[in-house]
Formats: C-alpha cells, sequence, structure tokens
C-alpha cells in the first residue's frame, strides 16, 4: 500500500492524496529514516529505527511500477553502523549517507552506497569541517 499526493503549484488546480497497491517487501515499519529520490525515479530508503532497534538497510521503490527491493546493502563492503536520523542525498548513481545517531553515539561519515554494484564505501574527504 503507497499513499501518493497528486498535485501541481497551482494554489487553483485540484490537488489529492491516493491510495495504491505496491508489489514487494516494503520496509519494516519505522521513524527516523530518511530518503532520496534518483533522477530515474526511485525512492531510496535508509536505516532508522524499527521496534528491532536501528537499521542501516536500503530500500528502493521504483516510482513507475510501484514495486518495493531490498538493496541488502550491509551485506557489501563497509556500510554504516545501524544509525537513525542520517542525512541521504542521491548523486552520480551513489546515495551519500552522514551523521545520524548510532548505539556508540553520534555517527560522521560521509559513507557513499553505489547503486550500480551495491557497494559501500567511505570517501575521503577535504577541506575544513
Amino acid at each position: 500500500l503507497a499513499l501518493i499526493f497528486i498535485g501541481q503549484s497551482s494554489c487553483s488546480k485540484l490537488r489529492s492524496w491516493k491510495t495504491s497497491t505496491v508489489a514487494g517487501t516494503p520496509p519494516s515499519k519505522r521513524y527516523m529514516a530518511d530518503g532520496a529520490v534518483s533522477d530515474d525515479g526511485r525512492l531510496f530508503i535508509y536505516g532508522g529505527c524499527s521496534a528491532t532497534g536501528q537499521t542501516n538497510d536500503v530500500h528502493q521503490l521504483d516510482l513507475a511500477s510501484l514495486q518495493w527491493t531490498s538493496l541488502d546493502a550491509a551485506a557489501q563492503g563497509n556500510p554504516p553502523p545501524a544509525t537513525c536520523g542520517a542525512g541521504v542525498a542521491f548523486h552520480n548513481s551513489s546515495l551519500l549517507i552522514f551523521g545520524g545517531l548510532s548505539l556508540e553515539g553520534y555517527v560522521a561519515g560521509p559513507y557513499r552506497f553505489d547503486l550500480l554494484t551495491l557497494t559501500w564505501s567511505t570517501p575521503v574527504t577535504t577541506g575544513p569541517a
């Protein structure tokens, strides 16, 4: 089940919510998760807190087909710790993850999840913090 908002920027146009059926297995119920949308119409959800604790998983919803896919990100490369409240951005076929709170404390990052190879890495950054 997905709720999709249909609207336009003009206040004179009708705006409404519509219920749609989705395929696949959606992420578990969670809060303080973050997400980003790719240029080609995919919604990515990363991490968050659930009834069983913090997560560091990545899920994808294809917005055209409404198909959920778990990308099982934690199994490849060096993922960030399970995190609530991280920031996520889409850039050049990757998700960039920064910040959040793990069981050990604040998470810095950044972390990069390559959506073509499904591999985590820790990019080297320069400049003042």
